[in-house]
């Protein structure tokens, strides 16, 4: 069934656009990454099976949300999250995250464990507060807007491996993050960077229960394998599925299968 776009008026007064993707009595919320937008989970969308009723928002400053001129932070984005299943009568819901919105699963999951049954990370770590993303970082403080295309397509391209699936596109992945003006590129990555510095000590996610899905590529070059099984090493009740045939971004390369994993995990926790 094809989703459908719809808009969500926050209490702030600022718009969430959203995707819709009908299905059961199953609520599944899905969070993209830095400069994506719901478009980023539209494969997995269309491949997730009937009982799963699929919601997937774009967050703020992204996409055909509202772009207010603020700071962008995690815990904001898991605010807005949380407001947004409210609004829409979800109380309690598996939740997949992809990179940045992985880092609002894991806030959500912490603050408000009773609302999520179960997440899926996937292209994840303990903290974003990297090399290569405090590299990226540097860069977004000289964007003027209109940011550049080839900046925008590079970047994107380069979260992969091998060819998309063909449900998915990379022109429209880049229309999409082509939508991010200058001020989000850099304020949600600083937001994503402070969530959790470098010297983080990550037994604190001890106190996360969630039951929990680690899914990745080895060839993954933003959070590599060894960043990825320490996350998964962290959380006490994690799975950890890396490919070896995919990078950063899963979603976008193999769509039908990370849909089946998420299924079978989902389905898997009642």
């Amino acid at each position: 069934m094809a989703c459908e776009l719809k808009q969500l008026t926050l209490a702030d007064g600022n718009t969430m656009e959203y995707a819709h993707r009908p299905g059961g009595d199953q609520p599944i919320v899905l969070i993209h990454g830095y400069a994506d937008s719901w478009y980023s989970f539209k494969g997995v969308m269309d491949f997730l099976p009937g009982n799963l009723a699929a919601f997937a928002p774009t967050l703020l400053g992204h996409g055909r949300s509202s772009k207010p001129a603020r700071a962008y932070t995690i815990e904001g984005y898991a605010a807005e999250v949380l407001e947004f299943m409210r609004s829409l009568g979800i109380e309690r819901s598996a939740i997949v995250g992809h990179s940045m919105g992985t880092f609002v699963a894991q806030s959500i999951a912490l603050s408000h464990p009773a609302n999520v049954s179960s997440m899926v990370l996937i292209g994840s770590a303990v903290t974003a507060d990297n090399p290569v993303l405090r590299s990226l970082y540097g860069e977004t403080l000289d964007f003027e807007d209109p940011v550049s295309s080839d900046f925008v397509r590079n970047f994107q391209s380069g979260t992969c491996v091998g060819p998309f699936d063909p449900c998915m596109s990379l022109d429209d992945i880049v229309g999409e993050s082509s939508l991010l003006p200058a001020h989000v590129w850099s304020s949600a990555l600083k937001g994503l960077m402070d969530y959790r510095s470098a010297d983080f000590d990550d037994a604190a996610l001890s106190a996360l229960r969630t039951p929990t899905l680690v899914l990745g590529g080895v060839m993954d070059e933003i959070f590599n394998e060894a960043a990825q099984r320490k996350l998964a090493d962290a959380l006490p009740h994690s799975e950890i599925r890396l490919e070896a045939d995919v990078g950063h971004s899963p979603n976008w390369e193999k769509p039908r299968r990370i849909a089946r994993q998420i299924a079978e995990f989902v389905a898997k926790q009642g």
